[in-house]
């Protein structure tokens, strides 16, 4: 059964409208610059303006006036921002806890491989740091640095857990900080892989899991006012003009402005005529 058809999201609408303008100003820039390439082929071959710069025009600012009014007033419960936030720092705890048992592994593989260093002194003192506070704050760092930018991955915008891809990105930030290390480049292929699916199992596990998701539904209720406007159509006339209000873009590409004057309607009452001028920007 197909999907009832809804009013269009008026908060979507002006996103297109002002994507649309912007997808518009790049279309320009690009045929400014298209002319530019045929011109530069004609100054190359002329030997008087071969020593002259290729002319390129190029837009450098926009301003875009819409009227637009407020179609309602509310709020949103947990907003994305928000549920992001908590997500950053449920997964701060959960790292440093995954730590305490994956550092310990590496630690034995250290140890448990020290004749394939050059020194097995030289891998005891290895494990044995990674006993120190300070050496395993200076990984969880490492690790939050490497998952942080992908936390949208393992958690949707409405706080659900993907458990395939919080394992995919754990196994290989905690490899990458725990693991690759240049001075355990002697460790060996095969304890390296070991060490792989140790970390994955213990990523994977479905307590930890089952903590982890529990964590970040105990989230607190967060609220954030929600605004919605509608654009100079027939509901903005519906609603009166005194919910008219101004909604101003500046969208910058090179050198020049596109200037924008609303000229007054004429008698018949008309909509007023917006005019685009295109003008030298100011240094």
């Amino acid at each position: 059964m197909a999907d009832p058809i809804t009013e269009p999201d008026p908060n979507s609408y002006i996103s297109n409208l002002i994507g649309g303008f912007l997808i518009d100003l790049a279309k320009a820039q690009h045929m400014s610059n298209e002319f530019s390439k045929r011109l530069g082929e004609i100054y190359k071959s002329d030997p008087l303006l071969r020593v002259f710069p290729v002319p390129n025009g190029c837009i450098n600012g926009v301003t875009m006036e819409l009227k637009a009014g407020i179609q309602g007033v509310g709020v949103v419960n947990n907003p994305p921002e928000a549920v992001l936030e908590h997500a950053h720092s449920v997964f701060k705890g959960h790292v440093d806890e995954l730590l305490e048992t994956v550092l310990a592994d590496v630690a034995e593989a250290l140890r448990s491989n020290r004749r394939l260093f050059s020194s097995e002194a030289k891998a005891d003192r290895m494990a044995g740091a990674l006993d120190q506070p300070a050496w395993r704050a200076a990984i969880a760092h490492e690790v939050l640095d490497l998952i942080n930018p992908q936390i949208g991955r393992m958690v949707s915008p409405k706080g659900d857990l993907n458990e395939e891809a919080t394992v995919e990105v754990l196994e290989k930030a905690i490899m990458k900080a725990a693991v690759a290390h240049p001075d355990y480049a002697e460790l060996g292929g095969e304890a390296r892989e070991k060490l792989r699916g140790q970390i994955r199992n213990k990523a994977a596990d479905p307590e930890r899991m089952g903590r982890l998701r529990s964590r970040l539904a105990d989230m607190p209720a967060t609220t954030e006012p929600s605004l919605r406007v509608t654009t100079a159509d027939t509901n903005l006339t519906a609603l009166g003009p005194e919910l008219v209000g101004r909604l101003d873009l500046q969208a910058a590409v090179r050198d020049y402005l596109v200037q924008a004057e609303t000229a007054p309607s004429d008698a018949l009452g008309a909509p007023p005529l917006v005019v685009f001028r295109l003008i030298p920007a100011k240094h």
